[in-house]
């Protein structure tokens, strides 16, 4: 591991853990965005790993709601937790410019959705029985396949409208059981190298670091205009990623 890359990593983990502490999210897309960018999409999501796993246990055990919200959601966690192996394996059949395609496009996709802000339907009791477990079999295969969990996973946890501190906590349960299992997943299929694990343990520190600055601003910036910055930013980063490997290919 040269220093140049140690470097990156840190950059890039400093300014995903600020718009975390900020917004309360993106530390996964914003981290692996820019990686995918820089070395490509296995490396990213390895990368993202271990600050992603130390960051959202934190968000995932604080906040007073974690017996509910398991409960409340099991159907959508278990749904997940079943298909995210799934997604894995899939990926494994997809060229690495196929992956970073993919990655540049659902980037996009997220920041679209955000920008656009919906008005997402509040689905009712009838509802659940059947999107809690048919999102999170979704979410569990996308984020197998891309390390994103935020397509459908985030935008259902938002469209159910649990409250600000309920819904920070349980994107910190979904974030941490994804971690989880894309660790495992990995691990297993010899994607996670012990010098990438390595380094993605670097990462924890400036995460921290930045989620700690991030909660500072938070103070002092609009919330909303931040997280408005940051999805142009995702977007555009994400057009470049497409533009860059299309070009490339040619």
């Amino acid at each position: 591991m040269d220093l140049s890359l140690v470097a990156l990593v840190g950059a890039v983990f400093l300014i995903a853990g600020t718009v975390k502490g900020v917004v309360g999210l993106g530390l996964p897309s914003v981290s692996i965005a820019l990686l995918t960018f820089a070395l490509g999409p296995d490396p990213a999501v390895v990368l993202m790993l271990m600050p992603s796993l130390v960051t959202n246990l934190y968000q995932a055990a604080v906040g007073g709601h974690f017996r509910a919200l398991v409960h409340e959601l099991r159907y959508f966690f278990v749904g997940a937790a079943l298909t995210l192996w799934a997604g894995v394996v899939w990926r494994g059949t997809f060229e690495p410019t196929s992956l970073t395609l993919l990655v540049g496009g659902l980037v996009m996709l997220y920041a679209i959705v955000g920008l656009a802000v919906p008005r997402w339907p509040i689905p009712g009791p009838r509802q659940t029985r059947w999107s809690h477990p048919t999102l999170g079999l979704a979410t569990g295969l996308m984020t197998g396949l891309s390390g994103l969990a935020v397509l459908p996973g985030v935008l259902y946890i938002q469209a159910l409208q649990l409250g600000r501190d309920r819904q920070v906590q349980c994107q910190g349960l979904l974030f941490t059981l994804t971690t989880v299992g894309l660790l495992l997943a990995f691990g297993s299929r010899g994607i996670a190298t012990a010098e990438l694990l390595t380094l993605s343990a670097f990462g924890v520190v400036p995460a921290i670091a930045g989620v700690w600055l991030g909660s500072r601003l938070r103070r002092r910036l609009s919330e909303q205009q931040f997280r408005r910055a940051v999805l142009i930013a995702l977007l555009l980063l994400g057009g470049y990623i497409i533009l860059r490997t299309l070009v490339g290919e040619h």
